[in-house]
């Protein structure tokens, strides 16, 4: 019988921790999040995780899984993105990669489009991803409540955009996007889509075939 919890060791020098996020002399590198557990038939479950001094400990309740369970303690949990801004229409020449916020519309002729990108490269080669999400805070609107809407993540299909120069019209200064508002695909892959919730709070996508075509390329996710 497999064992229900394994532990290992990790080095604490210039780690501080609080909850599941490690700070490297002060500066925050990772998130630890629960590892996922597949069971022979295909049922998922979430493993615990829990620390004590050096050592970090992963447990799974197996009761009611079939044997083999393949358990992936591989989580990579990027935050915050590596670049990011928004692209507005109304102000086509505008850059805004220095605000703190991302501000998304589709409104006619005032559209706003975040973008972002994450560096995915820390992932082992030969890896096979089983999810991925996007979870962006959403704490504020104007004009109207956007309860109900639905929002999709697309994929660029341009990596070298700068986040201090990137506008409507360019990717960088002097360059121009293919199409005005950004260069993206909404098929191959497939993008993710959540609706905005009726309070404040998390919105997640599922942006795994997104992750997985940049894993396949060798490229950021953006």
């Amino acid at each position: 019988i497999a064992p229900a919890s394994i532990s290992f060791p990790f080095s604490t020098q210039g780690i501080t921790r609080q909850g599941n996020t490690l700070f490297h002399n002060g500066k925050q590198v990772v998130i630890l999040a629960r590892p996922h557990a597949v069971d022979a038939e295909g049922t998922e479950r979430d493993v615990d995780i829990s620390f004590s001094g050096g050592e970090v400990t992963l447990s799974l309740d197996t009761s009611g899984l079939v044997f083999p369970i393949d358990v992936d303690p591989t989580e990579l949990v990027v935050q915050p993105p590596a670049k990011d801004t928004d692209l507005q229409e109304i102000a086509p020449d505008g850059n805004h990669g220095y605000l703190i916020e991302l501000w998304l519309n589709n409104g006619a002729n005032a559209a706003q489009r975040p973008i972002l990108e994450f560096d995915i490269s820390e992932l082992p080669g030969g890896a096979t991803i089983i999810s991925a999400s996007l979870e962006l805070y959403y704490y504020s609107y104007t004009l109207f409540d956007p309860d109900g809407l639905t929002i999709w993540a697309y994929k660029l299909t341009r990596t070298d955009w700068v986040e201090l120069q990137a506008t409507w019209n360019s990717y960088k200064t002097g360059s121009a996007w293919t199409a005005a508002g950004g260069d993206y695909v909404t098929s191959d892959p497939a993008g993710g889509s959540t609706t905005f919730p009726a309070d404040y709070g998390w919105m997640t996508w599922n942006v795994l075939a997104i992750a997985q075509d940049a894993y396949d390329g060798s490229n950021p996710a953006e």
